[in-house]
């Protein structure tokens, strides 16, 4: 579905819906009909006290540290149609992923949410679509920002779970330094790169904006190329021609993909890829250190971490 479409399907389901129940957002409450005043980047909200039907509009990212915080939402938005990649089925048993791009408004409204929460750099890609979507329950924007810990302390502090979110992050904190003491990995260099599907060109990833190379910044690791060589996206990202590859200097190389079966066109363009000559000239490559970290797999901002420190020790571990 294109944005105009979606836009016009939201703003018709929602007006259809208010048309068999009023003032679908001025009552918001929680099972015991209490309501407070929360602040986010939009003002000040009235959300229930203790929320019981939250619709997610993150994908995995957000799902996963909800679920981490004990919350489980009604309905969550997910990368894929089949699966919530990186979570435990177990978690999200009773929840199907949906596309925020071709959602089913109606689904959304029978859900009956009482909270929507709503990662505040979504929010320009389509801002109609959830001032409309906002029309059936208070919409919390939640902080994009790097730091991380801030970022989990605002969620927490939606369902008034502060010390929890305190735990977390502690743990992930120990994690680290301990992580960084085992590996003692100072000085070595590290590329990350990724191939879309149908790609005719690398994706390298420069900056720590993105968890998986935020994490590997803490553990020391010097991620190549410079991004002050490029410019870049708003997520750190750069795009180059096969020809070159040989910009791909780091001593460990990390492909960044979506394996398991779930897109097998971007699996086919990425064994096209490794079996290129481009591919056979790199220096990791030719000293066997490629490795793959599912590029959605490691959702959260503390079960990301805990999962992905796990991973550098399995790389970094020898």
């Amino acid at each position: 579905m294109n944005r105009r479409k979606l836009v016009a399907s939201v703003g018709s389901a929602v007006a259809a819906a208010a048309m068999g129940r009023s003032a679908l957002a001025q009552t918001p409450e929680s099972a015991s009909g209490e309501t407070r005043e929360f602040s986010d980047s939009q003002g000040v909200k009235v959300i229930p006290v203790n929320p019981q039907r939250v619709l997610s509009l993150g994908e995995e990212l957000l799902l996963a540290d909800l679920l981490v915080l004990g919350i489980k939402p009604v309905m969550a938005s997910g990368n894929y149609p089949q699966v919530f990649v990186g979570i435990d089925p177990a978690l999200t048993e009773g929840l199907t992923p949906f596309s925020l791009w071709e959602m089913n408004i109606e689904d959304l409204i029978l859900a009956e949410p009482d909270l929507i929460l709503l990662p505040e750099n979504y929010y320009p890609f389509a801002p109609d679509v959830f001032d409309t979507i906002a029309e059936l329950a208070p919409l919390v924007m939640l902080p994009t920002t790097t730091d991380w810990q801030s970022d989990f302390r605002f969620i927490a502090s939606v369902f008034g779970l502060e010390s929890l979110a305190e735990e977390k992050i502690t743990e992930i904190e120990d994690d680290i330094v301990n992580t960084r003491e085992l590996l003692q990995l100072e000085g070595q260099t590290v590329t990350f790169a990724s191939i879309y599907p149908g790609a005719t060109d690398v994706t390298l990833w420069l900056t720590d904006q993105a968890q998986i190379l935020n994490v590997a910044a803490a553990l020391d690791l010097t991620i190549v190329p410079d991004a002050a060589d490029y410019q870049t996206d708003q997520i750190g990202r750069v795009w180059i021609s096969f020809e070159r590859s040989n910009e791909i200097t780091g001593e460990t190389l990390i492909m960044l993909q979506t394996t398991g079966g779930i897109s097998m066109e971007e699996e086919a363009s990425y064994e096209e890829y490794t079996t290129s000559q481009a591919w056979s000239t790199l220096p990791a490559v030719q000293n066997d250190r490629v490795f793959v970290i599912e590029r959605v797999g490691h959702p959260g901002m503390v079960p990301g971490r805990r999962s992905l420190l796990a991973e550098y020790r399995r790389i970094f571990g020898e």
